[in-house]
């Protein structure tokens, strides 16, 4: 089961390997979930950047959850299990396959999404982000980013997550595009 460990901002990387560390042989994967965004590039250009997708939270895929809680509190980085009480509350289902369909194993990375503005409303057509919509709570056009309320473990978490912006005709056309049936001409 996936289970969100909290751990120091900006130390995520650090944190990740301490993690690997302490807990040893009773986790199978652990990873700072990242998120892939055009950047501009000193000569103009541009180019993709990759960012942590939850800043603060690792994601540790483990059946013993409870002797990892106990090896992380002798880590060198602060790391503890997200939980309810004194329960440790796993990722949902719906969490884990969002994550694992926009990833891939040692690639954990999602992808930018594209999306435009209908009247007021976003429309994502194509990306991890589609159909998730409702997570979104602010858009940065000139940094490709969408700054994400996504739920974790039982609560709401800040997140970000690449956003490539188009305009509404070129989104509709886009739209069209994608829709658009494969037709077999023999």
């Amino acid at each position: 089961m996936w289970y969100a460990i909290q751990v120091e901002t900006g130390r995520e990387d650090a944190a990740c390997e301490d993690v690997r560390y302490a807990a040893g042989d009773l986790i199978e994967e652990c990873f700072v979930p990242k998120y892939r965004a055009g950047a501009r590039l000193p000569d103009g250009s541009w180019g993709a950047r990759d960012e942590r997708l939850l800043p603060g939270y690792l994601v540790c895929d483990t059946r013993r959850v409870d002797d990892v809680a106990a090896r992380l509190r002798r880590a060198r980085s602060f790391a503890r299990v997200l939980g309810s009480g004194d329960a440790f509350v796993p990722l949902s289902e719906e969490e884990c396959a969002w994550l694992r369909r926009s990833t891939s194993c040692g690639q954990r990375t999602v992808g930018e999404s594209v999306g435009y503005m209908d009247d007021g409303r976003l429309v994502v057509l194509d990306g991890p982000l589609a159909g998730r919509e409702d997570w979104v709570r602010k858009i940065d056009y000139h940094r490709r980013v969408a700054y994400l309320d996504m739920p974790m473990g039982g609560r709401k978490v800040a997140g970000q997550a690449g956003l490539r912006m188009v305009s509404k005709a070129k989104g509709r056309l886009l739209a069209k595009e994608l829709t658009k049936a494969p037709t077999n001409k023999e």
